[in-house]
């Protein structure tokens, strides 16, 4: 895992957008989680997708706890989405019961989201972002100043939130300031793969 410093020298470097992506779980945001911002999931697949000329579309960055906590929420939000896609389906199929005794005909059947691979690909997905990204290495500096922002209550830690998102932006912050000089003619994002 590079340092920021190392990051910062491959970003410049590579002279591409860059892409942070400050959580870990691509599934939290599905359609069936309640939370999906519209084209998110097209955003995706556009950054999994190398440009026309074979070489990636922007630089991927991922701050040090981001793989752990993949892997430690992986399951659990697949079992969310999947439990919150039966609730849908469980909803469809009352109102296609309910237009069946009304004597109504919706014009289309009952839709079926489980086991049509939704969930399966979106977790593929976000892995794959993962593994492409430069995944930085942990830094004291900016864990100080995460448990900093929790102990004064500065945001995204506005009630004691938990120190790890707080690591995370100041890794994030580490990375773009060592580079703002270069980034002002490129375009930086923030890509939330779970809120």
């Amino acid at each position: 895992m590079p340092t920021i410093a190392e990051a910062e020298a491959q970003i410049r470097a590579d002279n591409r957008p860059v892409l942070f992506l400050d959580t870990c779980i691509y599934l939290d945001h599905h359609p069936g989680h309640g939370s999906l911002p519209q084209g998110f999931v097209a955003v995706g697949f556009g950054f999994a997708r190398p440009a026309h000329n074979g070489s990636p579309r922007c630089t991927l960055v991922a701050a040090s706890m981001i793989p752990t906590e993949w892997k430690d929420n992986a399951q659990k939000v697949r079992d969310d989405v999947n439990g919150n896609l039966a609730k849908i389906q469980e909803r469809s199929r009352m109102f296609h019961e309910a237009w069946w005794h009304s004597g109504i005909s919706p014009g289309f059947g009952r839709p079926f989201y489980a086991g049509v691979g939704l969930i399966e690909r979106l977790h593929d997905l976000s892995k794959e972002l993962l593994d492409r990204s430069d995944q930085l290495g942990n830094d004291s500096q900016s864990t100080l100043r995460g448990v900093d922002r929790v102990r004064h209550k500065i945001p995204p830690s506005k009630q004691g939130g938990e120190v790890k998102d707080c690591v995370i932006v100041e890794e994030i912050m580490e990375t773009h300031a060592a580079t703002a000089g270069q980034w002002l003619r490129r375009q930086v994002r923030l890509l939330p793969l779970r809120t």
